[in-house]
């Protein structure tokens, strides 16, 4: 029972840390939910899914450090004025990015399964579409407003990031519910 406590746990720091990542408000140039935080969050979670059974989660301690540190560079050199076109560092960026969802999503569809929590299906779909989605947008592709086609097959796919950033947070939350509802049935778990 302690795993699910943990995987519980893990799961809303990643969920908050989706929130940080995906959601912008600015004062001013300064990000208020900066995207470095997220990652952090997202990489004191790992732990926790590894002890409930996702060893491999912790291989993404790494990568999740190192996106942190690229977006507090962006972060600070946004807020002090400097550009932040460093070419070279943003492919290797988008490249631990797409890494990192696609691991993680793969350990925690792994770990609903285990504890027979149904969003086993949906995470999967969910870390197919964000890899898509994120390679799609990563890509040097030649657009400007006259070219709708992009954005056309994005709607025909429902591949907008508002869509995205829904359905992340409606499975997230979900199997974090569903673990809270098997916590709080156990009798060794209350209290």
């Amino acid at each position: 029972m302690e795993e699910r406590k943990g995987l519980y746990r893990s799961l809303g720091r990643i969920a908050w840390g989706y929130v940080f990542i995906y959601l912008n408000f600015n004062l001013g140039s300064i990000d208020i939910l900066p995207s470095w935080a997220g990652w952090l969050l997202i990489c004191s979670a790992l732990p926790g899914l590894a002890r409930a059974g996702e060893p491999s989660a912790l291989l993404l301690n790494p990568p999740c450090g190192l996106l942190a540190a690229w977006e507090g560079l962006c972060w600070v050199l946004t807020a002090v004025g400097e550009p932040t076109e460093l070419w070279g560092l943003w492919l290797i960026a988008a490249v631990l990015t797409l890494y990192v969802h696609f691991q993680l999503f793969t350990n925690l569809a792994s770990a609903a399964e285990r504890f027979g929590c149904p969003q086993r299906r949906g995470l999967l779909v969910l870390r197919t579409m964000n890899v898509v989605f994120t390679t799609l947008l990563s890509l040097p592709l030649p657009l400007d407003e006259g070219d709708t086609w992009f954005f056309q097959a994005a709607s025909r796919y429902q591949f907008h990031p508002e869509c995205l950033n829904e359905e992340l947070k409606r499975k997230m939350w979900g199997f974090r519910r569903a673990c809270e509802v098997e916590l709080v049935g156990c009798p060794h778990c209350r209290g």
